[in-house]
């Protein structure tokens, strides 16, 4: 896999979109947390960002808690 392009992740450029909902402020909290990155844009890609499967089962596992989801 290429490495993650984590400039692009927090880049303050015109692709950055920020959460406008509360559930969407919730989500991306949860996957800057778990990427280990200051902020993530709603429309950034969970992969591109670094992400992979054992980071997945993170953020699968913080949404049901958040969420009170199964």
């Amino acid at each position: 896999l290429p490495p993650p392009d984590f400039a692009a992740a927090t880049s303050s450029g015109d692709d950055f979109a920020p959460p406008s909902t509360l559930t969407q402020s919730r989500l991306a909290s949860i996957f800057s947390d778990v990427l280990g990155l200051e902020r993530v844009s709603i429309h950034g890609d969970f992969f591109e960002l670094g992400g992979h499967s054992l980071l997945a089962t993170q953020v699968v596992s913080r949404i049901r808690s958040t969420f009170d989801v199964e």
